[in-house]
């Protein structure tokens, strides 16, 4: 059962062991943003689509506007053992999710201000400890794509926005 749609903005996080080394990912940081009356409403049923490519070029304290209802509904990113959870604090729901499947952005998607494409699509399951969801989906991506090759040692942060479908 399908029980919210989230905004996700935030960073892509990889790490670069020197110059020119090839970026590997190493997680993510993102605000949840509930956005599920959007799909729900004729008029702005639309819109969805469009928010994460419109999104990524925002700051997130662009993204809370008083009074709307896209309120923060939690937080997404990796524990410490590399895991990615979607903590949903204003629901009491979270997901602690393993990747079971995955396909390319559509060549069409938004590449981000970065320009260097838009992550792949996702589909995350349970991993054990969560609490109210399922399963989750991460699609219409905007941005978040690493350099080909790194620029620097270090950590290299990319900007990207998402939808996250989650399941319960």
């Amino acid at each position: 059962m399908l029980k919210y749609i989230t905004l996700g903005r935030g960073i892509q996080n990889y790490t670069c062991a020197s110059a020119s080394s090839i970026p590997l990912a190493i997680g993510a940081v993102a605000t949840l943003f509930d956005i599920t009356h959007l799909a729900y409403s004729p008029l702005a049923a639309p819109l969805l689509a469009t928010l994460p490519s419109t999104a990524v070029y925002l700051p997130i304290s662009a993204l809370r506007i008083p009074g709307s209802n896209m309120g923060v509904l939690g937080k997404h990113y990796f524990d410490i053992d590399g895991t990615p959870v979607f903590d949903l604090f204003n629901e009491g729901e979270r997901l602690v999710g393993k990747k079971v499947a995955a396909v390319p952005a559509p060549a069409e998607a938004c590449k981000g201000p970065a320009g260097t494409g838009a992550v792949a699509w996702l589909k995350l399951e349970d991993k054990g400890g969560s609490v109210g969801l399922k399963e989750v989906y991460r699609v219409v991506t905007a941005g978040g794509n690493p350099t080909v090759t790194c620029e620097k040692a270090g950590v290299l942060s990319v900007q990207y926005a998402t939808e996250y479908w989650f399941y319960g």
